[in-house]
């Protein structure tokens, strides 16, 4: 049962308990006492109980109950009346209590007709206006009134003359809208009035909806409606119902506003001078000082096309739509602006919801400018707090005491509430916060000081809250301030302000910003939309007429336009630079009126321009750099070098760039560096400025340099500093160093070779000339922390050798001073004083620290490079050069002292000079004596630097080579050569210059096992090998190496004293003959050192070398070959060809070239011809082969080996061995040989050994000289001709014998047409087969007829002095043959082979040197018997080939062919 109860409703309940009173189950009292249990529960249940009630008398009625139940149904009643139930109500619905009675059924009906519909009839105000008059006069004319007071008359005005309440309350809101000072008092009236909210907003309503059909809604409703709204006296939702427009009119409003704006927009990119009067700017322009006197300009000025502009979007907005003309007009906007104008931002918020985004501040600058000052009262307490900066009056706010009275937008005290309170209310405003200056600065400010708090406290700047606080601020300034300056009309105190806020932060976040400045929030917000459009425009119009007579003028209008839209300015201006390379100067000119900002935003976007993904970097014709991207890059460097502009971004992306393998933008990085460091390309040094450079910082900075200019020191530190922000001084260095291998085996098989080549050059122009702007403005000490190790440079970074040790040689020597100077002060006397130490002992600790540096760079170097090298070379010597520089080894005394001269001679004429300021005078004196004193403590510091290395270097001499095995001496000097020689010397100038000086280094100081001669023949052997793998610039630089190299090698051939001096009996220049007959005497006055004559005819075997690789490559098709060829061949014109011949026969085929390539590839062709003219010009002396070297000798040493061959004493066994391919050699007596010297012909080296032999002769060679007679090897049977004979007849008897010679020569040969000369194995031209020349095969040695004829022009020129030379000739070997035995033409014939001997070569068992051999035999055995017996055998034609080799034989030739 309990269960059912809690179940039933309350009417069912209250049935039931009617039903058990009155049936008698319950008491009349008990149920009374139930049902007020129930009321407490219940509200309704007075109402409800009426309803069971009269169901119950209702029952009662019909059922004919007995008297005893209607007795306790009245019982009952009666304890309801008048406690729960009124007795009135109870007596209109219940029969038992008489309500069918005729008497009450009349008062009903009375009653509800009064209250229902009998009308209560009011004065009216058109027909009783005495009561509403004193109504308006108590309200108006009584401004002390109290409300209470108020309220009583209000009352007795409403009696006396039965005023309607309701047009009562309209009137109160009317004299409430004419006195808005009052607020206070008209508020408490209607709050005491007890007016219904419903009834006043649906008074409001009623006038909203009037107002709307006239079209302007005066603003003191709204300020009323906004007040009575802020008190909550009406609900803002309910009236907003009787506001226009509605939402769908509201929304169409946007968009079309939109769309206009758009072609505002559009519009305004356009300008259009044709109806403007053209006049004359030159007074106006002069007067402000913006152009010189003497200039005039004739066009239209910017004001006028300023002023057509504004009028022609003036004519694209409605007339009508002013501020005011708006709020009257849109309610609802009218609506939100008294809401914001009295403070009530909550109810102003609800309203800013219902539009669409940034509706309201875009139509109204009113509703924007309130938003602004509700911003600024509630920051202005927090702004007087934090910040030192005043801004004049900050209470002149535009509302009154009583609207800020109700102001409900909090008061900022921290940067928590800050966040919470203002910026959301800055959301809203968004970029129109520029309307309102003074709020927009104090925000800016504010967060600046926020975030130099945040700098100064690191511990609290990483906290969560000031991260939070961080990120919200960011938003905000993305959001709002910056876009904002686009609508500050041009604002500059606005844009600095806002940098010192951005400067703060990271060039990161900036970029950002700017990025979505530039496109999202410009497309988001149609005003700025319509000031890009119109900045574009002007700055089209402007950069038109920008020139270099208009910089000064032009450039101030362009800075006014970078006030408004930076950006939009740039990247016209960047467009244009990129098409026209002439405009760079007068544009880097004209910016100088830009802000701190517009400066950043420039960096943003040379950067945006330079990662454009729609352009290409290479042109599509050639494969070039594309002009726009060289344009761009120079432009940075120069707008860098003038405009204090952040570095770092750029840098950066050059960074990024070079990480993912792009070479391109390194050409931006060479334009900073050069423009902003002064430091130029060290590509075509000349001599001086190359000696400068090995000197110190001071004689590098007077004389090292191309330019005058002076260097720009802020420009430098500002570069400096960059580098150091970002940590880009190892990034950079490593990332530059490591492009290079990247464009080798990444880019180069996408991109044309000579481009590649010239990115490489690039690329490594970049990094010398960053490190050459670390060394010179980053302190050592810094330099040497910062920078890594050279062993993780090539382990960790990959670097190559070369590069790891440019970048790392300055720490080295800083390095070891710091050793020496702790070693130097440890040492202390016995009484603890510092001991004074002499030249002596300062050398050995110098010495120990630098040991102790090349120590431990071996110890780490040596896992890091392959095995092979150090088999090969020791670590030492490897370590030693890659660390030394020019600085080290070389002093430049001259360099030094014609400084010192030229500021001796600067003293004196500043000294005469009477024309200038003594002040001036004595400031410039100081400054040259001030240099005179730095260049010469350099001077004297570097000269004790250089004794010391060089004392070290001498101490180490006979350790630098040692450190190999004696089985591989022979490929020691090739891997010097290949592993430090040739990657440095093409590396740059100076390293050329110091490979080339390191050389004759070790070989002046007699350095043990290096072998000078082995050296520069390998060196000289085919530079074609070399030549093919370089580019331009290390084409220049090996041209420059080979030019110093060959500088010595000829200054060691001008002179046989000079040679004796500086290498007879040298370890570079020594050679010994081994011993195979141990019997054989007289060994000791043997020369173990190469003599005068056989060096001359090495080095006319190295002029033929080089002449026969330049001939080869010229002849060839092959671009790279061929430019290098002709690089090198123009650095070493002062040495190279020097031969006459030689010199022909590169003349003819660089004109070929010349001819060739015209048209076609006109760099060679151009480069050719300058060639040409420069070796036509040159003054060096030319030498005949005669002059340059003794051939005759070579021949007498020929013939006297020839007679070892049939000596019975002293012969001369020669073994052939299979197995090891080498030649054993015996000794001739000193009898035999001492008239013919022991000149030696090398061989082509293999495996590092060079091999001694003569060429074989062969049975065509027989076959074809036997054609010829015997007399025509006369010269060499002059030896046989008695002593009486007459010399006249034996020379007549020779001319008959080469007239012959010539006649055969003839018959044989003038069937042949003429074809070029060819470079064959063994010989250039009409170069003879010289001791040195190599053995080929027959088919090899045939000369081509086309050559002869070629130079029988020449050759017959030269006819008397080649008859005086044979004269000569014949005399020498007449001398010599007065000296030794006389000789037969077969002793001529025998061969002989010799070879050089180095100290600790191979040898077999018996002790002889081992020398491999190159036959074509290829292992077959050849006894000295069947050498001996082929020697003798030889007929006549060996003889005749060989005078067909003669040149003085070529030269009759020729003649004879041309008579």
């Amino acid at each position: 049962m309990g269960s059912t109860t809690e179940v039933l409703s309350p009417q069912t309940e209250l049935l039931q308990i009617c039903r058990q009173v009155i049936e008698g189950q319950l008491a009349p009292d008990a149920a009374y006492n139930i049902i007020r249990t129930l009321m407490k529960t219940i509200d309704n249940i007075p109402s409800l109980l009426v309803d069971v009630l009269a169901v119950v008398d209702l029952e009662l009625s019909t059922e004919k109950k007995n008297e005893e139940c209607r007795k306790y149904f009245l019982e009952f009643i009666s304890h309801l009346t008048d406690r729960v139930v009124a007795d009135d109500v109870l007596k209109c619905e219940l029969d038992v209590l008489g309500a069918n009675e005729q008497t009450t059924r009349s008062r009903i009906v009375k009653t509800k007709t009064r209250l229902f519909f009998k009308q209560v009839k009011f004065n009216l105000l058109r027909e009783e206006s005495e009561g509403y008059a004193k109504l308006i006069t108590e309200l108006l004319d009584n401004p002390s009134i109290t409300v209470s007071k108020a309220l009583t008359r209000l009352y007795h005005l409403i009696g006396q003359f039965n005023l309607d309440p309701n047009r009562v309350i309209d009137i109160i809101l009317e004299c409430f809208e004419s006195t808005l000072q009052r607020r206070k008092f008209f508020i408490d009236l209607l709050t005491e009035f007890k007016a219904s909210g419903d009834d006043i907003c649906s008074i409001l309503g009623f006038k909203f909806t009037f107002y709307q059909h006239s079209g302007s809604t005066p603003a003191s409703l709204y300020r009323v409606a906004a007040a009575l709204c802020d008190e909550r006296i009406i609900d803002l939702l309910s009236l907003c119902t009787f506001l226009s427009p509605k939402l769908e009119d509201l929304m169409n409003d946007h968009k079309s506003r939109v769309e206009r704006d758009g072609k505002r927009a559009k519009k305004n990119e356009i300008i259009s001078t044709g109806m403007v009067s053209v006049d004359s700017r030159v007074s106006s322009a002069t007067s402000a000082g913006y152009m010189d006197d003497s200039t005039t300009i004739t066009g239209v000025s910017f004001a006028s096309v300023l002023a057509v502009q504004n009028a022609d979007d003036i004519k694209m907005i409605d007339e009508k739509e002013s501020d005011d003309a708006i709020l009257a007009k849109n309610q609802k906007l009218g609506l939100t602006f008294a809401l914001l104008e009295g403070g009530a931002w909550q109810f102003a918020k609800q309203m800013l919801d219902r539009f669409p985004e940034f509706y309201a501040v875009n139509v109204s600058r009113s509703i924007a400018l309130s938003i602004a000052d509700l911003l600024e009262r509630s920051t202005d307490d927090f702004y007087q707090e934090k910040s030192r900066f005043a801004l004049g009056d900050t209470g002149t706010f535009n509302l009154s005491s009583s609207f800020a009275q109700t102001h409900s937008l909090e008061i900022v005290g921290s940067w928590s509430e800050l966040v919470s309170v203002v910026l959301p209310v800055l959301a809203y405003l968004g970029p129109h916060i520029a309307y309102r200056p003074k709020a927009a600065v104090k925000l800016v400010r504010l967060m600046a000081v926020f975030f130099e708090e945040r700098e100064k406290d690191p511990t609290w700047g990483q906290t969560a809250h000031a991260d939070t606080v961080c990120n919200a601020l960011i938003d905000a300034i993305d959001e709002t301030l910056v876009p904002a300056l686009s609508l500050a009309n041009g604002n500059f105190a606005y844009s600095q302000e806002l940098w010192k806020l951005l400067s703060h932060l990271p060039y990161t976040v900036r970029y950002r910003i700017y990025a979505r400045w530039k496109t999202v929030h410009t497309m988001r917000h149609p005003q700025i939309n319509i000031c890009r459009g119109s900045t574009f425009g002007m700055t089209r119009y402007v950069l038109k007429r920008l020139s270099k007579e208009t910089v000064r003028m032009m450039g101030r209008q362009l800075g006014k336009l970078c006030h408004v839209h930076p950006a939009v300015v740039f990247d016209y201006i960047l467009d244009q630079i990129q098409t026209f390379e002439n405009l760079i100067e007068p544009v880097v000119e004209s910016i100088r009126f830009l802000s701190d900002l517009e400066f950043d935003v420039l960096s943003f976007c040379i950067i945006e321009h330079l990662a454009a993904p729609d352009k290409q970097q290479l042109k599509a014709s050639d494969g070039s750099l594309s002009p726009w991207l060289q344009s761009l890059a120079t432009f940075v460097g120069n707008v860098f070098l003038k405009y204090n502009i952040e570095l770092t971004g750029v840098l950066q992306y050059v960074a990024n760039q070079l990480k993912n393998n792009k070479s391109f933008d390194l050409l931006v990085l060479r334009e900073i560096i050069q423009n902003m460091s002064g430091i130029e390309s060290t590509t075509g040094l000349t001599a001086d400025q190359l000696e400068a450079l090995a000197g110190g910082d001071t004689l590098r900075q007077e004389a090292g340099s191309f330019s005058t200019a002076r260097t720009n020191r802020r420009a430098i530190l500002r570069l400096r500093d960059a580098l150091f922000k970002e940590h880009l001084i190892v990034g950079l260095s490593i990332l530059t160093a490591q492009q290079r291998q990247c464009i080798v085996f990444s880019e180069s098989p996408d991109i044309p070779l000579k481009l590649a080549g010239q990115m490489l050059d690039q690329c490594q122009e970049t990094l010398i000339q960053f490190g050459s702007f670390l060394r010179t403005n980053v302190r050592q000490e810094e330099y040497c922390n910062r920078m890594p190790f050279v062993w993780e440079l090539i382990g960790r970074f990959h670097l190559p050798v070369d590069a790891a040790f440019f970048i790392s040689r300055p720490t080295f020597m800083h390095r070891v001073y710091n050793n020496f100077d702790k070693s130097r002060k440890s040492l202390r006397e016995s009484d603890g004083s510092k001991m004074k130490l002499d030249s002596s002992r300062k050398s050995i600790l110098f010495r120990n620290a630098f040991d102790e540096m090349i120590g431990e760079l071996e110890s780490n170097l040596r896992p890091l490079l392959p095995d092979f090298i150090w088999a090969d070379i020791s670590s030492k010597i490897f370590t030693i050069f890659w660390v030394l520089s020019m600085y080290d080894i070389s002093v430049p005394k001259a360099t030094y002292e014609r400084e010192l001269q030229r500021v001796r001679r600067s003293l004196a004429l500043v000294a005469e000079n009477a024309e200038i300021s003594k002040t001036k005078r004595a400031k410039e004196e100081e400054q040259l004596r001030n240099v005179e004193k730095k260049l010469t403590d350099e001077l004297k510091k570097q000269n004790d630097h250089v004794e010391r290395i060089l004392n070290i270097l001498k101490h180490d001499k006979e350790l630098l080579f040692a450190d190999c095995s004696p089985k591989l001496r022979g490929t020691q000097m090739a891997r010097f050569l290949q592993h430090c020689i040739l990657p440095r010397a093409v590396f740059t100038d100076m390293d050329a210059a110091f490979c080339a000086h390191f050389i004759l280094l070790l070989h002046q100081q007699r350095t043990g096992f290096f072998q000078t001669v082995f050296f520069f023949d390998k060196l000289f052997n085919d530079i074609g090998a070399i030549l093919a793998t370089l580019t331009e610039n290390e084409a220049n630089c090996l041209g420059r190496f080979l030019a110093l190299v060959l500088e010595t090698v000829q200054h060691w051939h001008s002179d046989k004293v000079v040679f004796e001096k500086e290498c007879y009996r040298f370890p570079g220049f020594m050679t010994k003959l081994h011993m195979r007959n141990p019997e054989a005497t007289n060994t000791e006055s043997i020369s173990d050192g190469m003599n005068y004559e056989s060096y001359r005819t090495l080095c006319h075997k190295w002029q033929y070398r080089m002449t026969r690789s330049c001939l080869g490559i010229l002849d060839g098709s092959n671009y790279v070959m061929m430019r290098n060829c002709l690089i090198v061949m123009i650095k070493m014109l002062a040495y190279f060809p020097l031969i006459e011949n030689h010199i022909a026969n590169i003349e003819k085929t660089v004109n070929k070239v010349h001819e060739t390539e015209k048209g076609r590839r006109d760099d060679l062709s151009l480069m050719a011809a300058s060639y040409a003219g420069h070796l036509r010009m040159r003054k060096t002396h030319t030498y005949t082969e005669s002059q340059f070297h003794n051939r005759l000798t070579d021949m007498i040493k020929k013939t006297a080996r020839a007679v070892v061959t049939k000596s019975a004493n002293g012969t001369a066994n020669v073994k052939t061995t299979t197995k090891n391919s080498t030649v054993e050699i015996t000794e001739l007596s000193k009898q035999k040989i001492s008239a013919e010297g022991n000149t030696t012909e090398l061989r082509r080296p293999t495996n590092g050994v060079a091999e001694l032999r003569k060429p074989s002769v062969t049975s065509d060679e027989k076959r074809r000289s036997s054609e010829a007679p015997a007399t025509e090897f006369m010269p060499k049977k002059k030896l046989k001709v008695p002593d009486g004979e007459d010399r006249p007849q034996l020379q007549a008897q020779r001319c008959n014998e080469e007239s012959q010679l010539r006649r055969n020569e003839i018959r044989k040969e003038g069937h042949r047409e003429k074809e070029e000369l060819k470079m064959e194995e063994g010989e250039v031209g009409s170069s003879p087969p010289s001791s040195h020349s190599e053995a080929l095969p027959p088919h090899k040695k045939t000369r081509s007829s086309k050559g002869l004829e070629d130079e029988a022009p020449r050759r017959e020129k030269e006819r008397t002095r080649t008859e005086e030379k044979r004269e000569r000739k014949r005399e020498s070997v007449a001398s010599t043959s007065t000296r030794g035995k006389v000789k037969t033409p077969d002793d001529h014939l025998k061969t002989r082979e010799r070879a050089w001997k180095r100290p600790a070569e191979a040898t077999d068992n018996d002790g002889n040197t081992k020398i491999a051999r190159s036959e074509g035999n290829n292992g077959s055995e050849r006894s000295a018997e069947s050498k001996n017996t082929k020697s003798s055998e030889m007929s006549p034609s060996t003889r005749t080939t060989r005078h067909r080799r003669d040149p003085h034989r070529t030269t009759a030739v020729s003649h004879d062919r041309s008579r």
